[in-house]
């Protein structure tokens, strides 16, 4: 039974559909892949960058990269017909919507990019972990089963203080 047939692909083999869909998408825009489009169409290019230092220049802004993304999204508003029939600039609201657009695709590119770190386990505060006493005899009166020997080695469980354990891992 250890040699019977499995069922699907075996172990470490490829999706061929995936890949078949993969190189059919690569194949039909020019080399570019998803993600490379997606990217196109959300990250500011060199002549964004160089159109945003000019304008920080002429406003006396400093954050050239936020600038770019704003030139970005009015290109690509301007390029989505998005423009205003008289002046031929973007809308306010084309460009919202371009811009829109954009975070919705660096959000879809993020997780290939960064990966998201393992969320951080909350310390426990230092009065939830417990606190352990020892008494020198048991409630009652008894006497501590060590008591009823004779050696001599065990007479120092008998005169036991009360101790309290500190360790932050006590309770493991």
């Amino acid at each position: 039974m250890e040699n019977a047939p499995r069922r699907g692909r075996p172990k470490g083999a490829k999706n061929k559909r995936a890949g078949d869909l993969g190189a059919i998408l690569t194949a039909t825009h020019e080399g570019r892949t998803p993600g490379q489009q997606l990217a196109a169409l959300c990250m500011p290019t060199a002549q964004d960058r160089r159109e945003a230092k000019a304008r920080a220049r002429a406003l006396g802004f400093k954050d050239v990269d936020l600038l770019a993304a704003v030139v970005k999204a009015e290109n690509l508003a301007k390029a989505l017909g998005w423009v205003d029939a008289g002046t031929g600039k973007p809308t306010m609201q084309g460009v919202r919507d371009a811009w829109a657009m954009m975070f919705k695709a660096y959000g879809e590119l993020l997780p290939y990019v960064h990966q998201r770190l393992a969320p951080k386990e909350a310390e426990k505060p230092r009065d939830q972990v417990p606190l352990i006493l020892m008494d020198p005899e048991p409630s009652g009166g008894a006497m501590l089963p060590s008591a009823f020997v004779e050696s001599e080695e065990d007479q120092a469980l008998i005169e036991v203080l009360p101790i309290e354990l500190t360790r932050t891992n006590s309770h493991d």
